[in-house]
Order: structure tokens, then sequence, then C-alpha cells
């Protein structure tokens, strides 16, 4: 199995291990390349199944991998209001730079956007709240190469930490198998992050079903280029 790591701004770092059948096998990053930021490529010469864990002081995120590159990458939730730090975090596998472009949708309904080249086999990381402060956004990434795109958020104080990938194309239908607004007693938030890359005004409908078999349908309408948070 052969880990590359593309370093920032440019760079990589190729190191191969030995997998055992039906195992399972963890690399502690923090050992096999200390004091880096990176992105991670992983092959194998058999199908296998890989999951990335990151901890930020007692808080934890698991994300599974993304199978394939893609030119667009489009993520519902996004801020910079405080206490929270987002950043998007770009990752160029080809050997050549990649032009990319990201689109901010606001809740105003404007759509700011920033260019930038992402040079070859190279992780590039955007600090959204430099770009865009205080602001709630959904936001679009678009490339003339495929790429890898993931978004990372921050609160502080707090040392609250989650990451997520992006998905390559809206859809009519998203499914969510967990919420909840208490949890043993105590209050749980649960927000709906639902971005409208469209230009014209869209209607929504969510059903939330209850573990007793009980559901419950509410509508929403969606204002244009615009992130809407339920």
């Amino acid at each position: 199995m052969t880990f590359t790591f593309f370093l920032q701004p440019t760079g990589t770092v190729v190191q191969n291990y030995a997998v055992v059948p039906t195992s399972r096998f963890s690399l502690f990053a923090n050992q096999a390349l200390p004091n880096q930021a990176f992105s991670t490529r992983i092959d194998s010469n058999v199908a296998v199944f890989a999951e990335r864990a990151m901890y930020v002081s007692y808080d934890g995120d698991v994300v599974t991998g993304i199978p394939a590159t893609n030119k667009t990458w489009l993520f519902a939730e996004g801020a910079t209001t405080p206490p929270f730090h987002t950043w998007l975090l770009l990752q160029n596998p080809n050997n050549v730079p990649a032009t990319t472009t990201i689109t901010y949708l606001l809740e105003s309904g404007q759509t700011p956007t920033q260019s930038l080249t992402l040079p070859p086999n190279s992780r590039t990381s955007i600090f959204v709240n430099q770009v865009l402060p205080n602001a709630a956004f959904s936001s679009r990434v678009d490339s003339n190469q495929p790429i890898i795109a993931e978004r990372a958020m921050y609160r502080f104080p707090g040392n609250a930490a989650t990451v997520n990938s992006g998905v390559n194309a809206p859809s009519q239908d998203w499914f969510f198998s967990e919420g909840r607004t208490s949890f043993r007693g105590l209050r749980a938030d649960t927000f709906l992050l639902l971005e409208n890359t469209n230009t014209s005004q869209v209607n929504a409908t969510i059903t939330l079903f209850a573990t007793d078999g009980r559901t419950t349908t509410f509508n929403a309408t969606l204002a244009p280029t615009s992130p809407n948070h339920l």
C-alpha cells in the first residue's frame, strides 16, 4: 500500500506499507510526517476501505476517503462569524497546475468569486475568514483539472472541529439517518444546511422520521444562489 502525501505549498512524500489480509491498519501521520500540513492519496494493489480521523484537544472527527477526483465540488455549510473558522482544503494530484475558482453563495444572493492556481501535486488551504469575514455562506469549487476538495470548520473557544468532503452535483433528494434535539436530557442542536445553486427560487419539503414511526413534514422556500439554514 502506497501513501502519497501532498505538502503545502508543493512537493510530495511517498511511503509504502504492507497490510496483512483481513486486518485493520492504522497510520499515525504525526509520526510518519511530523509538523506538516498535507493531503493524502492511498493506492493499493487490492480494493481496501480508508478513513481519516483527526483530533483537536478532546474533540474528534472521522470521514471516509474520497474515491475519485472531480472538477466540481459543492459545500452547503460555511461560517466565518465568531466563534467559527472555515477552511477549504484543495488537493491537486495532477502533474499540471489546476486553475480553480471558488464561488461563495451569500445569504443576500450575491456570489463573490475567488480565483487561484493550484500547483501540481500540492495541497492548498483557503482560510475563508480572511477572504469573507463575518459571513454565513455556501460554496462551489470549479477547476479545469480534476481535484479533491474538503471543508474544515473549527470553533474557538471550544476546540471543536469537523471536516467534510464536498459533493460533485446537486440532487433533488437527500437523506440523513441521524438528527436529534436532545441527548440524555441535554440540549442538542441540529441544523439542516441547504445550498440553492440555481438562479431561481426552489421549494423544498423536509420530512423528519421519529423513532416511534411518526413523521413530521414542513416546507421551505430556498432563495436563489444562496445558503439556507433550517
